[in-house]
């Protein structure tokens, strides 16, 4: 897979991401020193045992969250990150620092009370310190870990599939179409493309045609929702949105069309690639629902770089944007960033949204190499 020049000396080590061979040196040995220290300040019995370790614990620790969040950086400019998780990845080597000074500090007052005179506070202070140090180290360790967790996996695992949801769903009689010809066994992909805009929007949902232009101004999340999905085959944006709502499921079965024709997900893929390889004619090239396989360069990716044909890749996936540009709900300015290169900004303002990353999945066209 062709990626990104190298940013630093933390971004990658033989071909894998440093980012995550060493975040969990900094999330196991932070929370586990900074236990140990809680135990040794507040249980004087264990103090011998788990102080001098504590705070040798710390300071691997703070290292390896300072190596952590440079990675992270480094990682960020291949594959974008969550905002949260990249403001709170940038506070947790601070907070490492400043508990293995106070665990330092206090571990020193320990060891001198008996020998040297001390303020009679400063012992208690500086145990408070340490203690709150390590409660607050220990919160903010867990929620780095949660957010980067949850932008990894927030939204890719379904308990139940649309599929499933609408077998058990009654199926009510088919809405009115535009009346585009079919094929024998229902219309194409491509005859679905002929349908792309608000005034004529057809969509294929896990190989079912569905004719929304008359729900694309009913919609509740309004017509921009709909709009992404209109002449592509929208079943992972549909899944990642209403995935197991069988209200959702019965709502869409009211504007079938008819079964997408026999093939016509391969067919598709291979209309859709050409179509933009041949410099983005704004057909929509479309997710499809069979696995895209066409690869492309970096440096073919980086040739559709403008509003009229806009490709961007994103975790080794290739997408064309083009059609999406305009109905971007956002503006055009936050798709035309992407147009060219790595979408790492779509991760930024969207990672954890299954509906969003169903959207970016409709318009796939093959994968990087």
């Amino acid at each position: 897979m062709t990626t990104p020049p190298l940013t630093g000396p933390f971004d990658t080590i033989t071909g894998l991401p440093v980012h995550p061979l060493v975040v969990h040196a900094a999330v196991v040995l932070l929370p586990l020193s900074a236990l140990g220290l809680i135990l040794a300040v507040t249980v004087p019995r264990l103090r011998p045992r788990l102080a001098g370790l504590s705070v040798a614990g710390l300071a691997v620790g703070a290292v390896t969250a300072w190596i952590a969040e440079a990675s992270g950086e480094a990682l960020a400019d291949r594959v974008g990150v969550a905002e949260a998780h990249e403001e709170l990845g940038e506070l947790l080597p601070l907070a490492a620092v400043l508990l293995l000074g106070a665990a330092t500090g206090w571990w020193w007052i320990q060891r001198a009370a008996s020998g040297r005179s001390l303020p009679r506070w400063a012992a208690p202070i500086s145990a408070a310190l340490a203690a709150g140090g390590a409660v607050a180290t220990l919160v903010l360790t867990a929620l780095v870990g949660h957010s980067g967790a949850a932008s990894v996996w927030a939204g890719r695992i379904d308990p139940m599939t649309t599929a499933a949801a609408a077998e058990a769903a009654p199926v009510p009689s088919p809405g009115a179409s535009s009346g585009a010809g079919t094929s024998s066994g229902g219309p194409t992909l491509a005859e679905v493309a002929r349908h792309s805009s608000p005034q004529d929007c057809w969509s294929v949902v896990d190989g079912t045609v569905y004719d929304l232009t008359r729900w694309v101004a009913q919609h509740p999340g309004g017509p921009g929702t709909i709009g992404g999905m209109c002449g592509v085959d929208a079943s992972a944006a549909f899944r990642g949105k209403h995935g197991g709502e069988a209200a959702a499921a019965r709502a869409l079965a009211g504007f079938r069309v008819g079964p997408l024709a026999s093939g016509a997900a391969a067919s598709g893929a291979g209309s859709g690639a050409g179509s933009g390889a041949s410099g983005g004619s704004g057909a929509p090239s479309g997710a499809v629902a069979a696995e895209v396989t066409t690869a492309y360069s970096q440096a073919e990716v980086a040739r559709h770089g403008s509003r009229a044909s806009c490709w961007s890749t994103l975790n080794g996936k290739v997408y064309d944007l083009t059609q999406w540009v305009s109905r971007h709900p956002g503006g055009q300015d936050e798709i035309l960033e992407l147009c060219g290169g790595p979408g790492g900004e779509f991760l930024e303002e969207h990672a954890g949204d299954p509906a969003a990353e169903g959207t970016l999945a409709g318009f796939q066209i093959g994968v990087l190499r």
